[in-house]
């Protein structure tokens, strides 16, 4: 777990360079082996760092390209990123870490917005080109990874955290629509907060963020489509994704641990562990 801020505007230069650190600092506990910041002449990124693969300083965030041309702060964990490595590599491109944060950053420079529905993980990213001036904000495909932002007619501003947001301008005032839909369901469905204004990125979606505004793309939904298949067929398919699925989450540089309850589904992931 990481946790990521930053913030971009719209026209005119902003000076958050005591705002932005300070955002990051409230999402210490998320990332406590390394914080950053980058700050741009109108925008910014931080990073709050739990180093779980390419424990090396290479892996640090907020990561630039070569040419700073764009740079990203990212929060999760993509299970293919070796896969997508080793097709950036028969491309041409070259790698200084071995860090997944740096597979997305050139997957994006190379695949574009279409690289978010190649990911298989739970994430929460920025991206920022400076020479387009333009920040992409992205969440995985069923929001495991939680990303705010907050609008107001100058800036934009997100992070990992409703807390880490507050540390920006924004107006601290009660959404009593959400208020009431907690209170009815116990939780905010949809892509609602408690403080006005202060939205969700909705799962499987991305955001355009420039001077023309921010505009919402959809790269993933869930479409049920009804499958015939034999009983042992199904049996054998489970099987086989349930096995490439917990392989591929154990791929890390630091010990991995199995959260065990008893029930089905953690009893069958600790024994294929």
């Amino acid at each position: 777990m990481c946790g990521i801020s930053g913030y971009f505007s719209f026209k005119e230069a902003c000076d958050f360079e005591v705002a932005l650190p300070e955002s990051v600092s409230k999402i210490r506990h998320r990332g406590p082996d390394c914080q950053g910041v980058l700050i741009f002449k109108k925008a910014g990124l931080g990073h709050a760092r739990l180093s779980i693969i390419d424990l090396s300083e290479r892996g640090n965030q907020p990561m630039e390209t070569e040419n700073k041309g764009r740079a990203i702060t990212y929060n999760g964990e993509v299970y293919n990123y070796q896969n997508l490595r080793r097709l950036l590599q028969d491309k041409g491109l070259k790698f200084s870490s071995q860090s997944d944060t740096e597979v997305i950053l050139k997957g994006y420079e190379v695949f574009g917005a279409s690289l978010f529905e190649q990911l298989d993980g739970m994430f929460a990213i920025a991206i920022y080109d400076a020479k387009k001036h333009e920040l992409i904000l992205v969440r995985d495909r069923f929001g495991m990874k939680p990303l705010y932002y907050f609008k107001d007619n100058k800036n934009v501003y997100f992070a990992s955290e409703m807390g880490a947001l507050l540390d920006f301008p924004i107006d601290r005032i009660l959404d009593k629509d959400a208020l009431s839909l907690y209170l009815k369901y116990n939780y905010i469905p949809g892509n609602a907060s408690m403080i006005k204004g202060v939205r969700q990125v909705k799962p499987g979606t991305f955001l355009v963020i420039n001077e023309n505004g921010i505009s919402e793309k959809t790269y993933y939904e869930l479409k049920a489509k009804p499958i015939e298949i034999p009983y042992k067929q199904a049996v054998e398919n489970i099987a086989v994704l349930l096995g490439e699925s917990v392989k591929n989450r154990l791929i890390a540089d630091v010990p991995v641990a199995s959260f065990l309850s008893g029930g089905l589904d953690s009893s069958a992931i600790s024994m294929l562990a």
